[in-house]
């Protein structure tokens, strides 16, 4: 057992591994408090949306909005990613995509944890100057 899912089992009654819609990659399950997770997905894709609807399942979010599944993400990357390692990394290479492989984590968490640092003013991003 992993340790995402050694956390995510404080918050939700059970992990259920389900053949899911194309597309769906997990959801949480208020009225039974489950996580139910696509068995398409690879080990680093599984670890990635556990941990993201770990965070539903903690804040007990029944129908998510917009800003329930940006929480999610951020609060997902910040359990994935280690700060001190991903600014050893950033220094190496930039790449949203490199830092995903070298962290095991999906792009979108690399993603959500850059947007995490930027508003607790760790990180500073520039606007593209064509936006």
């Amino acid at each position: 057992m992993s340790e995402v899912e050694r956390f995510t089992l404080r918050y939700c009654s059970g992990i259920v591994d389900d053949e899911l819609p194309a597309g769906i990659e997990g959801y949480y399950e208020p009225a039974d408090e489950t996580i139910h997770l696509s068995n398409r997905l690879n080990d680093i894709q599984r670890e990635c949306v556990l941990a993201h609807e770990a965070s539903h399942a903690y804040h007990g979010d029944k129908l998510p909005s917009k800003a329930q599944e940006a929480r999610a993400d951020e609060e997902a990357a910040r359990l994935l990613i280690n700060v001190d390692r991903f600014a050893a990394l950033e220094r190496v290479n930039d790449n949203a995509w490199w830092l995903a492989q070298e962290l095991g984590v999906m792009p979108w968490v690399v993603s959500a944890f850059r947007k995490y640092l930027n508003e607790v003013g760790l990180l500073h991003m520039e606007q593209d100057w064509a936006e």
